[in-house]
């Protein structure tokens, strides 16, 4: 009776809140409620030992389980399906990774901040897709998949065959990553895949006598860091395990040998090219200098995307917040002492060096929170059977709300993929484009890069992604290694002067949430070079299906050399 009181009261109260508050005030009031409510029912939440729920299921049968995960996944990962652009970086990691397929490696004709790995699974993946870019976003999408399949695994082994918790935490991702700011194709959904089943094989090989596995977590940590350089900070956590256990030798050798051998390998393939300052500069100096070059992280943005996820959806947001409050309290309330060894969990590890990470990376962009999120989901293992009921109701609510929301919208995606694909502006420019020429031709694309992907050209400036030509600490380093030259104005001036036979630009942009001349080159290409004529762009540029977010201040200026005899 006192379960079925406090349930009712909990969701009422939270529903209530919803109409009787400001938005403003709304998030702030009902995280004091859950917290309130854990302490007042403190006896009904912390008297209950951590008996797994829902073992009566067989465990055969988890694999209907994975079934709703799949099918959730692709249902909530293409909702933004129709909007071509959701990010300018993937645009960039295309035409990056697509000069491996004209004999190149990466970095070698074309700039991107990510490690190699990233670079050549995008090109991999781009191919199987036949380079049809909303193909290569659903097959991204597996990896979304494959990410929550972990998180069931490893609930599923720390719960002791808990098959309901396992996949509420598996289902919790899948929601939580449906959301705008992580439904883009980053390098941190490559990464998941190596450190969670590095973790994986962690819990399950832990007390086994053989030390093997830990050539295969070194391994696939190191090719986590070939694809996204700050994910070496996910080694720590083994450093710690080591460091408290026994064999601590063996399996710091085991660890470091495997952890070593793929950056030897890649070190090789770039000295033998000559390249092995560009990749020494991509792993040292410039992600140091990107930490920081600016300072944005705090635990006051953290609570603002926080926010997003209350506005997005309530429940969902009551979800997450239960996981970390449960834990806590747990950890804290339950009439035990605490000791320093309960923290020298590897899911517990792995969520603060994913907390600490976010600060480290000191730019404050929600994918670097795609670690913390998948991790704060493999913690429900510590949570008790009234807990993890609570967290049920709240999931069953926030999964049903979101399916209505969602899935007519994305079952419409899918359906009409081809479509979409055809009715994309930037195809349609890329169209546009090479109506124009009978042969080959250049593009410097300092804007709108996904046309390169689209027309499968390189872009003549050897950095790719827009926004780095603003960035002085990559600009200086690239200068230094002579990858990129100067004239007496600047690099990109540079390029403009060697006057390629298509130049896209946008005089206006936005940087750091400012809108800004981009004045240190001139955008007005055909007011000082009268062999240029400026390409008709205004439906594109109006087209709705463009990006996702839209900047008023943004222009679209594409100018085509034209012919001696024109």
């Amino acid at each position: 009776m006192i379960q079925k009181t406090f349930h009712f009261l909990f969701i009422s109260t939270l529903l209530y809140l919803n109409y009787f508050f400001e938005y403003e005030k709304k998030l702030t009031v009902v995280s004091l409620i859950l917290v309130f409510y854990i302490l007042i029912f403190r006896n009904l939440f912390f008297n209950y030992k951590n008996i797994p729920f829902g073992n009566n299921i067989e465990e055969s049968k988890k694999y209907f389980f994975y079934i709703f995960l799949l099918i959730s996944t692709f249902l909530l990962q293409n909702f933004y399906l129709n909007f071509e652009t959701l990010t300018w970086d993937v645009a960039s990691y295309l035409v990056a990774a697509q000069e491996i397929g004209n004999g190149y490696i990466p970095f070698e004709t074309q700039w991107e901040s990510k490690g190699p790995l990233f670079l050549y699974l995008y090109f991999i993946i781009s191919k199987i897709s036949g380079n049809n870019l909303i193909y290569f976003k659903i097959l991204n999408d597996v990896l979304i998949f494959i990410s929550s399949l972990l998180i069931f695994e490893v609930v599923y082994v720390k719960s002791k065959k808990n098959i309901l918790t396992s996949f509420i935490s598996a289902l919790l991702f899948i929601l939580l990553t449906s959301h705008e700011w992580f439904v883009s194709e980053f390098s941190e959904i490559y990464c998941l895949v190596f450190i969670g089943y590095a973790t994986l094989i962690f819990i399950k090989k832990n007390n086994h006598s053989s030390l093997n596995h830990y050539y295969f977590i070194g391994f696939l940590i190191s090719c986590s860091t070939l694809i996204n350089q700050g994910s070496v900070i996910f080694l720590i956590p083994y450093l710690i395990k080591v460091f408290f256990n026994e064999n601590k030798g063996t399996k710091l050798f085991r660890l470091s040998i495997s952890f070593v051998i793929p950056h030897i390998i890649f070190i090789l393939i770039y000295f033998l090219k000559n390249l092995e300052d560009v990749y020494f500069a991509n792993y040292i100096s410039i992600p140091l200098n990107y930490s920081g070059s600016v300072n944005n992280s705090s635990f006051y943005e953290l609570s603002v995307i926080l926010r997003r996820f209350y506005n997005y959806e309530n429940f969902l947001y009551f979800s997450i917040i239960l996981v970390i409050l449960f834990t806590v309290f747990n950890f804290l309330l339950k009439g035990r002492k605490i000791n320093f060894t309960q923290f020298l969990d590897m899911t517990i590890l792995n969520t603060g060096i994913s907390l600490l990470l976010y600060f480290i990376a000191n730019h404050n962009y929600a994918h670097h929170l795609f670690y913390l999120i998948f991790f704060i989901c493999t913690l429900t293992p510590f949570l008790n059977t009234i807990q993890v009921k609570t967290i049920c109701i709240s999931i069953g609510i926030s999964t049903a709300i979101l399916f209505f929301k969602v899935v007519p919208t994305s079952f419409n995606n899918l359906a009409n993929t081809a479509n979409l694909y055809e009715n994309y502006p930037l195809k349609i420019l890329s169209e546009k484009i090479d109506n124009q020429f009978d042969s080959e031709y250049e593009i410097l694309a300092l804007e709108y890069v996904l046309v390169l992907y689209y027309l499968e050209i390189p872009n003549v400036s050897y950095i790719v992604h827009p926004g780095n030509h603003y960035e002085e600490y990559i600009v200086e380093k690239l200068l230094e290694l002579n990858k990129i030259q100067t004239n007496e104005f600047n690099h990109v001036s540079y390029y403009i002067e060697e006057e390629p036979d298509v130049i896209m630009c946008n005089p206006t942009t936005v940087i750091w949430g400012v809108a800004e001349k981009t004045d240190f080159y001139n955008c007005g290409v055909d007011d000082y070079k009268k062999n240029y004529k400026k390409l008709d762009t205004k439906n594109i540029m109006q087209s709705p299906l463009r990006n996702l977010y839209t900047n008023p201040y943004e222009a679209m200026n594409v100018y085509i050399k034209m012919k001696d005899d024109s």
